[in-house]
């Protein structure tokens, strides 16, 4: 049976790697009021001298969000950073296959949140907003991408760097006087002022509507051989690359391409023991 790391529950012993990341420089920090004035209470939680929460060392992180213990999510990281699919992760991890694949995306999550324009993507318990408002509103059968988010694809220094634009729409990334093509379920433009590309992620439903306006032409990023070589080795090996999904996958393609192999387990550890961030 296993037990999960909830608000009032005490994971099991914690590998020192993970305290060192959830623990400033070995001190506690309350999640709520990131005060460093607590005191330890005899079940193994702590409390915080300033605002009285109750909590433990994954209170208000990202490792805390699936029952899980530690020593599981170490093996699962392991087995994230070599690719493997999340079905056989589950065998491997012994969790069930909707814990593990929770787990995953809680994984790249963090990656997400760790860069903060991405931040408006996430509700207040830390998934991504649902965007697409297919059969509500005015489009019964479709939303034309109408809420969905744009990203810029910038490249320097040998690495890549995806930023959401909120104040860029699908319909004016549509209607610029760019090349496009269709990868997936993405859609990826020409440059567009200092971007290389620009994303979005839409429906099958968009894809046909304007099948007209996807070109032959030359478009910049498809000269880039070493883009493409990463991103067809990775985004390939997961089944379900839905639009709704498509932040994670671009965000999940910039950390593996941008850090070498050998730094995956150590980074992705940290991040998963970083606080989930309040959009508000």
């Amino acid at each position: 049976m296993i037990n999960d790391i909830g608000p009032g529950s005490i994971p099991d012993k914690v590998p020192e790697d993970l305290l060192a990341f959830c623990r400033r420089d070995g001190m506690v920090i309350c999640p709520r009021c990131t005060e460093m004035s607590v005191y330890p209470l005899k079940d193994g939680r702590f409390r915080c001298a300033g605002c009285a929460y109750t909590f433990h060392d994954f209170t208000g992180r990202w490792i805390n969000r699936c029952k899980m213990q530690p020593s599981q999510w170490m093996d699962l990281i392991r087995l994230f950073v070599d690719g493997i699919p999340v079905k056989k992760m589950a065998a491997k991890v012994r969790t069930s296959y909707e814990t593990t694949l929770k787990a995953v995306n809680t994984l790249r999550l963090s990656i997400l949140a760790a860069d903060p324009t991405f931040w408006p993507l996430l509700n207040t318990q830390g998934d991504l907003k649902t965007h697409c408002r297919k059969g509500h509103g005015e489009h019964d059968d479709h939303c034309l991408g109408e809420h969905a988010p744009v990203f810029g694809l910038q490249r320097y220094d040998g690495k890549l760097f995806f930023q959401h634009l909120p104040k860029t729409s699908v319909k004016d990334t549509l209607s610029l006087p760019l090349n496009k093509q269709v990868w997936k379920t993405l859609v990826y433009t020409d440059r567009y002022q200092d971007f290389d590309a620009l994303f979005f992620a839409c429906c099958s439903h968009l894809r046909r509507l304007f099948a007209g306006r996807w070109s032959s032409g030359p478009i910049f990023l498809d000269n880039d051989v070493l883009f493409w070589n990463f991103a067809e080795n990775w985004l390939p090996r997961y089944r379900c690359f839905t639009p709704k999904c498509c932040p994670l996958y671009l965000k999940e393609l910039e950390f593996r391409f941008n850090h070498p192999k050998a730094s995956w387990h150590k980074l992705l550890t940290q991040r998963l023991c970083e606080f989930v961030p309040n959009p508000r």
